[in-house]
Order: C-alpha cells, then sequence, then structure tokens
C-alpha cells in the first residue's frame, strides 16, 4: 500500500506559524461576543456512598493505627449495575460532548462555546438528557430491590439508617444546561454608571476588561494544550520504524485528532491567526491518516510521527 505521499510534510504545507514562546497578549482585540457564548452544564448524581465511623473505628483498632489513619466508605448498593451505568454516562457527556465543544471560561464553571456549535451542542445535550432521564427512572424502580440485595453483599456493614427515602433519592439527580451571552466590558448602562459614580465605573470596566482579556486567552492556552495531547497521544504509539514495539493504534486516539482539528476553526473564537495555520497544516498534512494505514504500511507511520513530532515542537511553549 502506497500512502506514503499521502500525508504532506508539515514544514511544506501552508504558510509557517510563527514558533512563539508563550502566549501571554491579551486576545480580545476583536470582541467574541458575536462569535462565542457562555454555558453550564450541571449533572448531579446520586453516589451511593456513605461513611462507616463504627467500621473505622474498629478497623483502624484491630490493627493498632490512630483514629484517622484509614477511613471506610461503604458502597451503599454494593455493585448496583443502574448506578453504575448513570455515574459512567454522565463522565461520558461531560468529556466527549461538553467539554469537547466548550473551552474554560474564568474557572467558574462556566464554559465558552462558539456560537457556531451552539446549536449542535444543545441537541446533543437535549438527546443525553432525554437518556439520562431514562436510566435515572429505572434505577429508582429498582431502589427497593437493590437496597435488598446490598443487605447480602454489605453483611454487618448494612445498616438500614443509612439509607435516603426514594424521594430523596430521586431529588439528587440533576441534568440541567444554560446558555447566555457573554457581559461585554463595554456593556454596562448609563444607569449603572449614575447608581455608582463615574469613577467607579471605570474603576469597575478596567477590572473587567482585564478579567475578560485574561479569560479569552486562558481560553485559547487551554485549546493549544487539547492540540497538544491529541498530537502527542497518537505520536507516543509510534517511532522511526512504524507502530512502536509493544503499542496498539487506536482508532479512538486517531478520530480524536481528527475530531479536533475539524472544530479549530469553531473554536478558535479568538481568531488567533497562528491556530488558524496550524489548523490549515495539520488538515492538509494528516490527510489519509487512519489506524489501518498506519498498521499496514511502517513507512507512512514512521513519516507520520515526524510530522506529529513537528507539529508538536511548532507549538507555542505553555509550560505543559
Amino acid at each position: 500500500m502506497d500512502t506514503q505521499n499521502t500525508v504532506t510534510s508539515l514544514t511544506a504545507a501552508a504558510t509557517p506559524a510563527p514558533n512563539v514562546t508563550s502566549i501571554n497578549e491579551p486576545s480580545s482585540v476583536i470582541s467574541i461576543g458575536s462569535s462565542a457564548m457562555l454555558t453550564d452544564l450541571s449533572i448531579r448524581v446520586y453516589s451511593g456512598r456513605k461513611k462507616d465511623k463504627d467500621a473505622t473505628a474498629r478497623l483502624n483498632s484491630q490493627n493498632q493505627a490512630s483514629s484517622n489513619a484509614a477511613l471506610v466508605t461503604k458502597r451503599l448498593l454494593g455493585h448496583c449495575p443502574e448506578l453504575v451505568d448513570i455515574q459512567k454516562f454522565a463522565a461520558r457527556v461531560r468529556n466527549e460532548t461538553h467539554y469537547a465543544l466548550t473551552l474554560p471560561w474564568m474557572d467558574s464553571g462556566l464554559r465558552l462555546i462558539p456560537t457556531e456549535l451552539y446549536l449542535e451542542h444543545k441537541a446533543k445535550l437535549d438527546r443525553h438528557k432525554v437518556e439520562f432521564d431514562g436510566m435515572v427512572a429505572k434505577f429508582l424502580n429498582i431502589y427497593s430491590t437493590a437496597i435488598a440485595e446490598a443487605r447480602n453483599q454489605l453483611g454487618y456493614l448494612f445498616n438500614m439508617d443509612d439509607y435516603d427515602s426514594l424521594e430523596r433519592v430521586a431529588n439528587k439527580f440533576e441534568f440541567r444546561a444554560v446558555w447566555m451571552m457573554i457581559p461585554e466590558p463595554d456593556g454596562m448602562s448609563d444607569d449603572f454608571r449614575l447608581r455608582i459614580g463615574q469613577q467607579a465605573a471605570d474603576q469597575l470596566r478596567e477590572h473587567y476588561t482585564d478579567a475578560y482579556d485574561d479569560a479569552i486567552n486562558q481560553s485559547m492556552v487551554s485549546l493549544w494544550k487539547r492540540l497538544h495531547e491529541a498530537l502527542t497521544n497518537l505520536s507516543d504509539k509510534l517511532d522511526v520504524d512504524g507502530v512502536a514495539a509493544g503499542k496498539r493504534i487506536h482508532a479512538s486516539k486517531v478520530d480524536a485528532l481528527h475530531d479536533l482539528i475539524d472544530m479549530l476553526k469553531a473554536l478558535n473564537v479568538a481568531q488567533d491567526p497562528q491556530l488558524e495555520a496550524m489548523r490549515i497544516k495539520l488538515s492538509q498534512a494528516l490527510r489519509g491518516v487512519t489506524p489501518e494505514a498506519l498498521k499496514e504500511d511502517d513507512a507512512f507511520a514512521a513519516h507520520t510521527k515526524t510530522v506529529l513530532d513537528d507539529a508538536i515542537k511548532s507549538l507555542p511553549s505553555l509550560d505543559i
């Protein structure tokens, strides 16, 4: 299989991006208010866990240990597949949908989402909520049965007083997503200025502008780090002889890199020209890279590693 020419050398693709040492300039030379919005996803799941003070005391005493040396935490329902499925599903929604389509914003729990990805984000979360609600309903239907089965699994650790009512357990589940516009530094109303005074308003605007610029900058740093991680994850599977010995090429690693490259244009809300140049280069350089091609052609795999490593070296220094 002649795939060597399918991958274009990174250094020959498009115009080279400058190899900067850090990202420290504010990204908000232009407003992102029309290109992005904020979103918050709250998923709460009943943990089904509880600390057991009596069992903790016994364990430490039996081992002649101090009272805080060990801690016993019980799984109240033992191994309950219905609850485990909900917990795993919640993690997948956060990682594979919410985090994948968004960027961090001010370390507040809010995420920055490009307006171009809003409809996709909302449609996916709407579908996930329907699935989540169905899984919760299934779990609540077997809750009393799960308690009875837990009696056998927990043995002397079982205590009926540990268990909440069905209604209280139901209230510990939540799936809620909201979207909102980004407050702009110059969006302060005249009425607000009059209420706090012009000097205070100017100070507040300056403070928020700095925070706004820093938030955008940190969002872009996060995106560069995601790209670094995706490139490194695939590069580490390859060496000069092809697929590295003892390593397996998982389709998920290859797909994750292609998916991220495809989304870079939308996620680049600050319109960073260096990131756009890198997107164009990688789109061209990695065309034709598939798990099958990497496994079947050692020379192609080795050349792909060179392309990936060249890309990694040309990324900004982000203290990774």
